[in-house]
């Protein structure tokens, strides 16, 4: 058993960074999961049941969020822009990484996530508009930054993470 599973660790290690497997992450790791539980012979009627039941939370939040975005991406990208505009660059990507990674606990990182992208779109298409002096090297330093401390933030709060 503990030979079948390092097997299976080392699989998901290393495969996800070739091609097929990339393309294919969900699949892949789903089939993973399956063989790990095969291995470790745990098939029960409550596992199956919590593995249909427990993702039915964070799939509905993720589904209202996105839809939330969607129609109201255009008011939202103008207050980004507005926002982006009205302080220093500097400050403003600050301000954002500050207060998404001490809320991305809460509304869950794959939120957080979609909020991060937003402005991050808005952000990059409107470059040389918002007043920003910084080229997009760093711009783009800055940005990484504030996903990995969103991610982070996330990884280390669980408060917010278990929905319903």
């Amino acid at each position: 058993m503990i030979i079948g599973l390092t097997i299976i660790l080392l699989l998901v290690l290393v495969l996800p960074f070739t091609k097929p497997v990339e393309k294919n992450l969900e699949i892949f790791l789903f089939i993973m999961g399956v063989l790990s539980v095969f291995v470790s012979q745990v098939w029960s009627g409550d596992l199956i049941k919590e593995a249909l039941v427990h993702p039915i939370n964070i799939t509905l939040a993720v589904l209202i969020a996105g839809l939330l975005f969607r129609w109201f991406q255009t008011p939202l990208e103008k207050g980004i822009l507005g926002i982006s505009k009205a302080m220093p660059y500097r400050l403003f990507i600050g301000l954002f990484v500050i207060i998404l990674g001490l809320i991305s606990s809460v509304i869950t990182a794959i939120i957080a996530a979609i909020i991060l992208v937003a402005v991050i779109s808005v952000c990059f298409a409107n470059g040389p508009q918002i007043g920003n002096s910084i080229g997009c090297p760093c711009q783009l330093c800055h940005w990484t930054g504030c996903c990995i401390n969103t991610n982070r933030r996330a990884a280390v709060n669980h408060c917010g993470q278990q929905i319903g």
